[in-house]
């Protein structure tokens, strides 16, 4: 053994224990804050499809006849599976096994036996986040469509 002097510790500063309880604050806040970004883009995923067909109608007059084209068709299919998306996004779901005893673990040593509570903030946040990435392409692509359902015939 070697002679080797303990390590000294002290207590926390206030200063270290407020960065901490913001840190803390910060990971549960995130799902928060995705969901009502979620929120905002449902209802412009909703009226933006009303404001095409409005402004056709608007354009082309009384006899407006917009023929059915494969990019009107995957338009609107575009935007129903980004309303799905977001939707999806706003609403719990059961599909974390969270252990409610386990605040925090240091390695996943047997993922079938549950999740922490600070890794549900983690997982929900990262799964909201990629399903408004997906929402939100999927909404870019029913523009484009949409563009190009007026141009192409």
């Amino acid at each position: 053994m070697t002679n080797q002097s303990p390590i000294q510790t002290r207590a926390p500063s206030e200063l270290d224990k407020f960065l901490q309880q913001k840190f803390t604050e910060e990971i549960v806040q995130q799902a928060n804050r995705l969901d009502e970004l979620a929120k905002q883009l449902f209802t412009l995923e909703l009226a933006v499809p009303s404001v095409y067909i409005t402004v056709l109608q608007l354009v082309q007059g009384e006899k407006v006849v917009l023929g059915l084209n494969a990019y009107l068709i995957a338009a609107f299919g575009c935007w129903f599976l980004a309303l799905l998306l977001t939707f999806f996004t706003l609403f719990p779901n059961n599909r974390y096994n969270v252990k409610r005893n386990l605040i925090r673990r240091e390695s996943v040593s047997h993922p079938d036996e549950g999740i922490s509570i600070e890794e549900f903030f983690q997982k929900s946040a990262r799964d909201k986040y990629w399903e408004l990435v997906a929402g939100s392409v999927c909404f870019f692509l029913g523009l484009a469509c949409a563009g190009l359902s007026i141009f192409i015939r």
